[in-house]
């Protein structure tokens, strides 16, 4: 039972990462990976974590990420279904 509370745990701490008021992004990378360090058996795909991630970050790092790879991020077939 307590494994399983830890893997909810986990996964409610991924899917509401957010970036903090005026922490650059490169903060903001680190500071992700560190939290899914912590929680190695999440299970979520590895596509599904970069959503997360820029989901969560500001308007202007998402265009700075969007003119860094040509739009990539928003093109992905997960983009289409993950509300941005």
């Amino acid at each position: 039972m307590e494994s399983s509370h830890l893997g909810m745990s986990a996964h409610k701490n991924i899917i509401n990462f957010s970036q903090y008021q005026q922490e650059p992004l490169v903060d903001v990378c680190e500071r992700f990976q560190e939290m899914l360090c912590r929680y190695p058996h999440h299970d979520f795909p590895k596509g599904f974590l970069i959503q997360i991630l820029y989901n969560n970050i500001s308007t202007l790092n998402q265009t700075s990420i969007d003119v860094a790879y040509e739009g990539m991020i928003r093109k992905s077939p997960l983009a289409k279904h993950t509300p941005l």
